[in-house]
């Protein structure tokens, strides 16, 4: 099932209210030094999926940063908490150094203040209070507009997972409740509030609030060693035919380890993710660490990078191994996700092998 961070169906790019703390205040008041700094910081890790310009779609449904209704309703911090601990189990990393991540506290505020200058509204200010409503008489109404966008239980399909813990720690009622009744015009996000009455807007918030659970601990500090990179090592080298010059399936994969064949599997992600869950075998490796990689990897067996975009990223960590001459390399075609749908070996924590 594709697990995305934010939606093209209901709810999509849904907002927060201010959480119980905010985000550490910014080191350089100068706003116009600040969004020079965010937008060179978004090109790199944030046009892969939101688009170069925020018009969204690039990879998995990355939702319209430069959306207006998105940013009137978006605060600072909910943009903030975003991108600092992402959306774990979904696409959208944890960019942040303490999180996993490799961005400063100033870095994500720059970015912050980047998306922020695409702004030509004016903010909302919605009512962060409670909202009373039965979750139980909205189940038919959800399974009827929401289900085939955003999974049964909130899981997501082509749409925000809407039981993810951290999205649910930073999203009020409200601000649930206004994305639903508004929708997201330009996309296929449409306007609930003249087909549903306000019990029923009330009740389908109730229904998404009652998945919250606690969010994920913050991950321990963690960089993998990259030489330590071989599967099977004592096997023949795998052969893999390319689709389009850079995709291999995952089964074709999962087959040649099966077989004991040798490989490279480069996890192309945060390490924050890599904790969370990774491909059994693979090595750590984020794309911005690639270069270190390189310098490390051998040259006659083939080389693959996945992430779980799921292109994106290990894409750009494949474009950077063609360009040092790796000829055997290639990317896991269906991502990470598919991968783990399909019920390969995936393992939790730091170890390559159980």
């Amino acid at each position: 099932m594709l697990r995305v961070f934010v939606t093209t169906c209901v709810i999509s790019c849904l907002v927060s209210c201010q959480p119980e703390e905010e985000p550490p205040s910014r080191v350089d008041p100068d706003p116009e030094a600040a969004v020079a700094r965010g937008e060179a910081l978004y090109v790199e890790f944030c046009s892969m999926c939101h688009g170069v310009d925020g018009e969204g779609y690039t990879a998995d449904y990355a939702n319209q940063l430069n959306n207006a209704h998105f940013l009137r309703s978006a605060t600072d911090a909910f943009l903030f908490d975003s991108t600092e601990k992402g959306r774990p189990g979904t696409p959208m990393a944890a960019w942040g150094a303490q999180w996993g991540g490799v961005l400063s506290q100033q870095e994500m505020h720059d970015i912050v203040d980047y998306i922020r200058s695409w702004q030509k509204d004016a903010s909302l200010n919605l009512d962060d209070a409670p909202i009373a409503g039965s979750g139980a008489a909205a189940r038919d109404l959800y399974a009827t507009n929401c289900a085939y966008c955003h999974g049964a239980e909130g899981e997501g399909v082509t749409a925000l997972s809407l039981n993810n813990p951290w999205f649910l720690e930073q999203a009020s009622d409200a601000f649930i409740r206004y994305a639903i009744a508004e929708g997201r015009p330009g996309t296929t996000m449409p306007a609930f509030q003249d087909r549903l009455s306000d019990e029923e807007l009330n009740d389908l918030t109730a229904l998404i609030r009652g998945w919250q659970t606690e969010p994920p601990a913050q991950p321990p500090p963690f960089e993998a060693d990259l030489s330590d990179h071989l599967i099977n090592p004592g096997g023949s080298a795998a052969e893999f035919t390319l689709r389009e010059d850079r995709f291999i399936p995952a089964d074709e994969i999962h087959a040649a380890i099966q077989a004991g064949e040798k490989l490279v599997l480069l996890d192309a992600r945060t390490a924050g993710d890599y904790i969370i869950s990774h491909i059994e075998g693979a090595t750590s490796a984020p794309f911005y660490r690639i270069d270190e990689a390189i310098d490390v990897m051998p040259d006659d067996v083939w080389i693959i990078t996945y992430c779980g975009c799921p292109h994106a990223i290990s894409g750009r960590a494949l474009d950077e191994l063609r360009a040092a001459g790796f000829e055997k390399s290639g990317i896991l075609d269906e991502g990470f996700y598919v991968w783990e749908d399909r019920g390969y070996p995936i393992l939790r924590g730091r170890e390559r092998f159980p």
